[in-house]
């Protein structure tokens, strides 16, 4: 078949999501397929240094993928007017490039944001090509939360959009039964909606303790490591981390290493700066292929989102983390089914941090209990064998696309 993936989000730049995507379409090419990609020219989340590129386009063939990326005005970083803006042209950008990716059998759309799913609709109508609408994020429920979508008329609209948008797709994709309960609650045919585990590959993770130089010339050695890595934004409620941290300053061996980009760095540098702590290291975003190395030197992995999300997103970092054997400290919204997943793994806690206090004590209960942080970690790399394996979620996406 010749598939289309349709994402803003794509390597060189490094998210969950540009892996995600690319794996995906490594592994149709294996398969047989013919795969192709429209994306936006990286601007966010570049390994430091790395300017983003000014073409307006460029077409590639790369791994035996055409991957044709496209200037896109700014989607991150911005003010929410000049995002929704961003949003609203995507979709318009992508389905004139459209026009001349050739033949589609099918196509794969990988949400956020939302508006993506207009490109697959008209691909539809102009090449018969059904499409598989991949939901990651719950959007707009997760920006009402999050209070960053208030107005009613927005609010109408994006739920307009999104009625219609599932409704058009032949599946729709998500990563828990609770996303799946969800969307189904919104009206949609449960039958089409189907849960396909966000993957991870086991066999790119260390399970030892890595050797790692991160190269700002700090010492990692004879240090007890917690890792947040990751986008740094509004959603991922980071103070709980840098007030986790103020707790614990007395302890010189334990290090919070926060490695990534995202709107609040400036503000954890701030409050780095005004409580003089020395024991949280920020770090920009690395190469994806170094990541494994990253996990390796950690003890401990953190996973945090802000208490007023309602919907069940399971952040994906929390299996990189599992893959490398490491235990997992959330501070989660209850809502979310990571919680069932670090509980039913035995690789962690989180329905019960709810804050820094909690987080700081579970902390140094594994700072002082080697012997349940190398039992937890174990756990969750055994439980990821077992369920979020990319040979099965391949397997899934395959069996979808031969019914389209």
């Amino acid at each position: 078949m010749n598939i289309l993936l349709i994402t803003d989000s794509y390597p060189p730049e490094i998210r969950s999501a540009s892996l995600m995507m690319s794996e995906l379409a490594r592994g149709l090419t294996r398969n047989g397929h013919r795969v192709s990609v429209i994306t936006s020219i990286p601007k966010y989340n570049l390994i430091e240094g790395i300017s983003p590129s000014k073409d307006l386009f460029s077409l590639k063939e790369e791994e035996g993928i055409r991957v044709l990326r496209l200037q896109t005005p700014p989607l991150h970083n911005v003010s929410h007017l000049k995002r929704g803006f961003g949003q609203m042209v995507l979709p318009v950008i992508f389905s004139l490039a459209g026009l001349f990716i050739g033949r589609v059998d099918a196509s794969i759309v990988y949400s956020p944001p939302l508006p993506l799913g207009l490109t697959a609709f008209f691909l539809k109508l102009l090449k018969g090509a059904n499409y598989i609408f991949n939901v990651q994020d719950l959007f707009p429920q997760n920006a009402i939360d999050l209070k960053a979508l208030k107005s009613p008329y927005l609010i109408k609209i994006f739920r307009g959009m999104e009625r219609f948008i599932y409704r058009g797709a032949r599946y729709i994709t998500v990563h828990s039964s609770g996303n799946k309960d969800f969307i189904a609650g919104r009206g949609i045919k449960s039958e089409i909606i189907k849960v396909v585990h966000n993957w991870v590959d086991l066999a790119v993770f260390k399970e030892e303790k890595g050797k790692f130089d991160l190269g700002i010339g700090v010492d990692l050695r004879g240090k007890f490591v917690a890792l947040f890595a990751g986008v740094m934004g509004y959603a991922q409620d980071m103070d709980v981390i840098v007030e986790t941290a103020r707790r614990l300053e007395k302890y010189p061996d334990i290090v919070f290493l926060l490695v990534g980009e995202g709107s609040q760095k400036l503000k954890i540098a701030a409050r780095m700066k005004e409580f003089s702590l020395k024991n949280i290291i920020l770090h920009p975003f690395i190469p994806l292929e170094r990541y494994p190395d990253l996990v390796a030197i950690c003890d401990v992995g953190l996973v945090t989102l802000k208490q007023s999300m309602r919907t069940p997103v399971v952040p994906s970092k929390i299996l990189g983390y599992m893959a490398a054997g490491k235990p997992i400290i959330g501070s989660l919204n209850k809502e979310s089914e990571a919680n069932d997943i670090i509980r039913e793994a035995g690789c962690g806690w989180s329905e019960k941090i709810m804050g820094p206090p909690e987080m700081a004590s579970a902390v140094l209960r594994l700072y002082n209990d080697s012997t349940l942080k190398e039992r937890m970690g174990w756990n969750g790399r055994e439980y990821v064998k077992q369920h979020f394996s990319m040979d099965g979620a391949l397997a899934a996406y395959e069996q979808l696309l031969q019914k389209m």
